[in-house]
């Protein structure tokens, strides 16, 4: 009787999932979900910008710093008002020149760049003519809307000197 008792106890036996076992394989499975998440955004989303000779740029780190510095104590003031850009429409950025003592400073040559360093590909040369003593002018068309830097070089008689300038253009309501 007992032979039968065993028997009768193995055929009823039903399969079980060990839950500790269960829990492990749906850790991994939700582990390996979210990095197949992660990577397929990460390549949609990616544009390609990437800073171009990066290592070299932060080796000469200690001397930009310096070249700023000396920006600095040449007292340099750059008026820029908010020109109210619009995208896909040509509007016109102005810059005032000044030296320490608050006048005008002329026959500077000033070129740069419209820059968007999300967006590969939609940056605009800039050249600044001056229209008055100190007074510098540009018409760009930035084509889309956001955050961009107005990136220029300024050629004088002091020497090279660098400014980067924040710009927001708004959205086109027409749509252009």
């Amino acid at each position: 009787m007992n032979h039968n008792h065993v028997e009768n106890t193995e055929n009823t036996k039903k399969f079980h999932l060990n839950p500790w076992l269960t829990g492990l394989v749906l850790f991994f499975v939700c582990v390996f979900i979210a990095n197949g998440v992660m990577i397929i955004l990460g390549m949609e989303t990616f544009n390609g910008v990437t800073t171009a000779n990066h290592y070299e740029k932060g080796l000469a780190f200690n001397e930009t710093l310096q070249q700023r510095q000396k920006q600095k104590n040449l007292g340099l003031s750059v008026d820029m008002p908010n020109p109210g850009l619009i995208s896909g429409v040509t509007g016109l950025v102005r810059m005032t020149l000044r030296d320490r003592t608050g006048q005008p400073i002329t026959g500077v040559i000033v070129h740069g760049s419209l820059y968007r360093n999300v967006q590969e590909g939609t940056d605009q040369p800039v050249v600044m003519q001056e229209r008055e003593p100190g007074l510098y002018e540009a018409q760009v068309k930035p084509p889309l809307p956001g955050h961009w830097e107005l990136r220029l070089a300024l050629d004088s008689a002091m020497g090279p000197v660098f400014y980067n300038l924040p710009l927001e253009v708004m959205d086109n309501p027409k749509g252009a």
